[in-house]
């Protein structure tokens, strides 16, 4: 197939539709577009900030997966699981944030743990408020 490549940008034309085949195709532009946006207004490392360890840090990967997916289609955490899950992904969302395999349970822990960093994520949203209104006033 390497050979075959090599070919074909110096002008050849030698791949058949045999050689090459499509296994999966996931919709990644309004991934892209939602998880920008979180992204502009700095809430994805606000989040992340106040993530200690690995486990923390999945937490907060899982909570902006849950904003992106209520963004794109809202739906039940279980379909988000499954949503987002490596096996049954309906978008790009779960590669994009390198979640891999999703348990049922994760979801309601990672809000868990949100609950108990709300304090120090509200401190930090209400210090860049002003910059993130103003941003989106623009747009």
């Amino acid at each position: 197939m390497i050979d075959g490549l090599k070919a074909l940008l110096k002008g050849g034309t030698v791949i058949g539709t045999s050689e090459l085949q499509i296994e999966r195709s996931l919709p990644h532009g309004h991934v892209a577009a939602a998880l920008a946006l979180i992204r502009k207004i700095a809430l994805d490392r606000l989040i992340l900030s106040t993530a200690k360890d690995p486990a923390s840090r999945r937490y907060c990967d899982l909570v902006v997966a849950m904003m992106v997916d209520r963004l794109i289609t809202p739906r039940s955490k279980l379909g988000f699981v499954r949503a987002v899950d490596q096996e049954s992904a309906i978008s790009s969302l779960g590669a994009v944030l390198g979640l891999g395999r999703v348990k049922e349970r994760e979801p309601y822990e990672a809000l868990d743990g949100l609950l108990e960093r709300q304090t120090r994520i509200e401190n930090g949203w209400r210090g860049g408020i002003s910059r993130t209104a103003f941003w989106c006033s623009m747009t």
